[in-house]
């Protein structure tokens, strides 16, 4: 079911034809994302607790607001392309076999003598100090997303387990505390 439903989102991001495809994928984007939000809106509410719905289905939802930015950016260039605006260099250097723009200026600067070190910033220093010519390949990005939303679910999950066991112990403990002044009557054995 869901390989069936999001198919035509791959179908419409990775077809030749940029134009026909980013109409159709906005489209199709916009339609989930209206009845996804129309389905948060409509019972926030579910069986774990309040906006249960929202609290799934944000990542999704994000990701629908995503791709509908990546078709309109899609169309954008087809529509340049299309008018002789912006040449399809990417295109036909793809097709000829030879190396993309980004990848030709990565290979570039690494062949040239490293330039002197400018004062970098914490985030440069200790995170990651980025190269304006490299691009992360996309199964590394998609790894990481998905191991992201993976790690969201997990948290959502012994959210929950936590809230269910913690309201069983909670009830135990009202029981056996009702047991022990039912039994501790002195009352009765005066």
């Amino acid at each position: 079911e869901v390989g069936f439903s999001y198919y035509p989102f791959f179908a419409c991001l990775s077809t030749s034809s940029q134009f026909v495809g980013s109409i159709l994928g906005f489209l199709y984007t916009a339609t989930w994302f209206i009845v996804t939000t129309m389905h948060v809106a409509a019972c926030p509410n579910g069986k774990i607790g309040e906006f249960q719905q929202v609290l799934i289905n944000w990542p999704s939802i994000l990701c629908l607001v995503f791709l509908l930015g990546q078709f309109i950016h899609i169309f954008i260039k087809a529509v340049r392309i299309r008018f002789g605006l912006k040449k399809e260099e990417e295109e036909t250097l793809k097709e000829n076999g030879v190396l993309l723009h980004h990848q030709a200026g990565y290979v570039k600067r690494l062949m040239r003598k490293p330039p002197e070190q400018l004062e970098k910033s914490w985030f440069q220093r200790k995170v990651y100090e980025w190269d304006p010519y490299f691009k992360f390949p996309s199964r590394m990005i998609f790894t990481s997303v998905l191991t992201l939303l993976c790690l969201y679910i997990f948290v959502l999950l012994e959210l929950h387990l936590y809230t269910y066991v913690f309201k069983r112990f909670q009830s135990l403990t009202e029981q056996y505390e009702e047991a022990v002044t039912s039994s501790n009557d002195s009352a009765k054995y005066e």
